[in-house]
């Protein structure tokens, strides 16, 4: 069985299990020694559920029995705080029946420490699918990185399939060859010319039926996008909402 996964409108079929896959759920850890954060991504939306702060303070310049001392007494509220994280998480990724994959980043080895930690739930401790290299240790700014870097192992998700076309528009802008189109009457004439393989547009514009009725026509495929993700903003606020890829160069 088939549904179209980008519009109610058009004839661009995929298998039903693949746009399925796309309600899935994965659990994103942002971990480092001071702070952590806690988040997921379904569909276009990555949500942000909570930060950690740990705490601990920097190196200790004393030396001898009161340096082991210390240094001991680091480790351990290492590990208490990522208790702290661990039981946030499991509480939190285990209401979800569709979780498919935890992907855990982070600077250092903390994130490597965490996703050994026994306290982890074995139900979740199964779907831990990576850990990756990332240049921050928590906030909204290390999950939108850790999307960045695991967009290849989650290629169904909606936020990625988004993120890829709109890149694709503006790649094909940079390279200033004609093909990239904006503007309502450049796209409607390519449109009528039979000059457009890719439509996108974004939920906010109010997208015609004669532009539905001459897209499925002519074959184009047409790529609705929420305004949710920053691409999609960016395509309503800085380019009134449709763009498209001609077929060639007018």
């Amino acid at each position: 069985m088939t549904f179209c996964y980008w519009c109610d409108n058009c004839f661009l079929l995929i298998p039903l299990e693949d746009m399925l896959k796309d309600n899935k759920t994965y659990g994103l850890v942002v971990v480092g020694r001071k702070r952590a954060t806690i988040g997921y991504i379904k569909g276009t939306r990555i949500q942000h559920l909570k930060d950690f702060s740990s705490g601990i303070p920097g190196k200790h310049r004393a030396g001898g029995q009161s340096q082991r001392r210390f240094e001991r007494l680091i480790q351990e509220a290492e590990i208490l705080f990522y208790r702290r994280i661990i039981e946030f998480m499991n509480h939190e990724f285990l209401r979800h029946e569709s979780l498919e994959a935890i992907f855990i980043g982070g600077a250092g080895n903390s994130k490597q420490k965490f996703a050994h930690d026994k306290n982890i739930d074995y139900r979740l401790r199964s779907k831990i699918r990576d850990t990756i290299d990332l240049p921050y240790d928590g906030g909204y700014e290390g999950l939108r990185a850790l999307v960045n870097k695991i967009s290849n192992q989650i290629t169904y998700i909606q936020y990625v399939k988004e993120k890829e076309s709109v890149q694709e528009f503006l790649e094909e802008l940079s390279k200033d060859r004609g093909l990239a189109l904006y503007g309502y009457e450049e796209i409607k004439k390519a449109l009528i010319g039979n000059n457009v393989r890719s439509l996108i547009y974004s939920e906010g514009f109010q997208i015609k039926d004669d532009f539905i009725s001459i897209a499925v026509k002519n074959g184009v495929q047409l790529k609705k996008i929420s305004k949710e993700t920053e691409e999609g903003e960016m395509i309503y606020k800085s380019f009134g909402g449709i763009v498209a890829l001609a077929r060639y160069r007018m």
